[in-house]
């Protein structure tokens, strides 16, 4: 049977992986079985990469047991890592069983263990893995100090794997996601914005072998076609932390020098770079299809998960940006695929069911919007960002739950009391019907949905530092291969026309605006505001406090409808006035900064002095 890349099984059905779980007390039953008959742990030795800011161990059963072959299969093979780690994988010799099964216990204290976890084989077979060995899925072990397994031959059977390793990696070393994240959820047609290698923290060692050559040096083709991935690991992960654990899998536990996708987005619509040396750049993710394709990854599973509207619309913009001198609606050749989708899935190229049913049932709407894009019209609109990161808010009720992941399937960290002073840490993410934020307060933090805030009436004159500083100013993404026939970086200017890709298509009148007719606010891909139905009124001199009125408005990133939209400000939100006016549009734009001390531009139209 072909099973997909890191699908887990048990008896009696698919277990659900780590990222909610529950656990249980080793004692009587699996988790107390150690081998020995008692609770002994060898301590595993780790084998590290020289200069690397992840930390990287790798359990050799052989090592820490001998030579000697287990008299009980059925019992389970314990260890203690030297340092907590966040994820592992196994693996084992390619000459035993491809189809073989590990099921695994961690435990943080050695106390309390998670629940049986089954992994099976990788898949997603982009280059050959390290040492011709059978590589098994990377799985999400937060915090984990100890460990406890026994392996599974293809029949379901207790058996030994011969040469069986464990790699636990601990990558939380590194910018956070509240440091570099700058979401690309407003498709328009230029370059969207890519947190680039040095931004997330890429350990660029781990491309280098021991001889200080590149393991999988960088080769570049044209892009022909873009292929979507999920990486089939737990839903609402720490994106910046799977980021570099998925790099490490990729690059030393499968041995591939490098991670194998182009570009990853996760579930708040931050777009990474993957595969080192920029666009174009050969990858590793479409085994027979790597050249010539952009290989795009949703961070998470999709078999039963649908993505947020945010990651969602990211992905509209690397894909209408990967495919923008091609039709994205349209198909060619490719190898030797007679015909193939311009924008399509992994499952359209290779045997596996990646990237996920409900989500490769979403890739004709991805198609049809990314078109559009390139067209530069009826972009896709992200809900309304009530919050930004950096705003001071304070709860509107009594017991409100501050939970541990953006859904009401995560649990309940606190009950907050009204009135409890939060500032914003990330966000939006849509899930459940809501818009989730991550907040932090001056002894909790977690995530709460947006409704259940409000603007802080007595902010801190002084507070902490905006942990989205580098929204404004992000890592430059640097394209070592020319980018034909588009330029980028510079937004198109109002009076220029969209360029288009697409053959049968006629150009757009040389007055139409990127995003579209300007008279809707939808229809420019932007944040819903009140920017366009009243006329310029009063005059505000630098300095002056004024107040939002008629909200939400729009602040954006520069004087200009075209400029990316850092958040919508509530009705009454004060901020004061740093420059301007500046005309353009038919609108009275005026530089203002919040109380957070963040700055952006807005319709003046829509303040007012309190």
């Amino acid at each position: 049977m072909v099973r997909d890349a890191n699908e887990s099984r048990r008896a009696g059905g698919r277990v659900s992986r780590l990222g909610r779980r529950s656990v249980l007390r080793a004692g009587a039953g699996a988790a107390g079985l150690l081998i020995g008959g008692g609770p002994r742990a060898s301590r595993a030795a780790p084998a590290r990469q020289d200069g690397s800011s992840t930390l990287g161990g790798r359990w050799i059963e052989a090592d820490g047991f001998g030579l000697m072959q287990r008299a009980d299969p059925a019992q389970f093979i314990a260890f203690a890592a030297d340092f907590p780690f966040y994820a592992l994988a196994p693996s084992w010799s390619g000459e035993g069983d491809p189809g073989g099964s590990v099921e695994l216990l961690w435990s943080a204290d050695g106390v309390t263990w998670s629940e049986p976890l089954w992994i099976g084989r990788a898949g997603h077979s982009g280059r050959p893995d390290r040492d011709g060995r059978t590589i098994g899925s990377l799985v999400s072990t937060p915090g984990a100090s100890f460990l406890q397994y026994r392996t599974y031959d293809s029949g379901g059977n207790l058996s030994p794997l011969p040469g069986f390793e464990l790699d636990y990696i601990d990558a939380t070393a590194g910018p956070s996601l509240e440091q570099i994240a700058n979401p690309a959820t407003s498709p328009v047609f230029a370059p969207p914005p890519v947190i680039g290698r040095a931004a997330w923290g890429a350990d660029e060692s781990l491309r280098f072998g021991r001889g200080g050559n590149e393991t999988f040096p960088v080769e570049y083709q044209t892009v022909e076609h873009a292929i979507i991935h999920h990486a089939d690991t737990a839903n609402f992960n720490d994106p910046v932390l799977e980021m570099r654990s998925i790099y490490y899998f990729h690059a030393i536990t499968r041995g591939w020098g490098d991670i194998a996708y182009n570009y990853l987005v996760d579930f708040m619509g931050n777009v990474y770079e993957g595969r080192a040396g920029g666009e174009a750049a050969i990858g590793c993710h479409a085994e027979g299809y790597n050249a010539g394709s952009a290989g795009i990854c949703l961070m998470g599973r999709f078999f039963n998960d649908d993505t947020t509207p945010e990651m969602h619309n990211a992905i509209v913009w690397i894909a209408s940006w990967a495919a923008r001198n091609l039709d994205p609606a349209g198909s060619a050749p490719f190898h030797d695929i007679g015909n193939l989708p311009t924008i399509c899935g992994h499952r359209d190229v290779n045997n596996t069911t990646c990237p996920g049913e409900e989500f490769y049932v979403q890739i004709d709407n991805v198609r049809t919007e990314a078109r559009r894009v390139i067209k530069g019209r009826d972009d896709p609109e992200p809900p309304p960002a009530q919050w930004y990161a950096g705003m001071q808010v304070i709860t509107n009720a009594e017991s409100t739950s501050l939970r541990t992941g953006p859904s009401l399937a995560f649990e309940v960290a606190a009950t907050v009391a009204l009135g409890e002073k939060l500032m914003v840490l990330q966000g939006p993410a849509s899930n459940d019907g809501m818009i989730w934020y991550e907040v932090q307060g001056v002894s909790l933090s977690g995530w709460m949905a947006g409704n259940l805030l409000i603007p802080d009436p007595n902010p801190n004159p002084n507070p902490n530092p905006n942990p989205k500083a580098a929204v404004t100013d992000p890592v430059p993404f640097e394209t070592p291969v020319p980018a034909a026939p588009v330029e980028a970086g510079t937004p198109l200017a109002m009076d220029e026309p969209a360029a288009t890709v697409d053959p049968a298509a006629e150009p757009l009148p040389a007055d139409a605006p990127v995003g579209g007719d300007t008279s809707e606010v939808a229809n420019s891909g932007q944040v819903k505001g009140s920017e366009l139905s009243q006329e310029a009124g009063t005059m505000f001199a630098a300095g002056t406090a004024t107040q939002v009125i008629a909200g939400p408005l729009n602040l954006r990133v520069e004087p200009g409808l075209w400029a990316p939209v850092l958040t919508a400000l509530p009705d009454g939100y004060a901020a004061t006035i740093v420059a301007g006016p500046v005309a353009g549009e038919g609108i009275a734009w005026y530089q203002v900064v919040t109380p957070e001390g963040v700055e952006g531009w807005c319709d003046g139209a829509f303040l007012q002095m309190p």
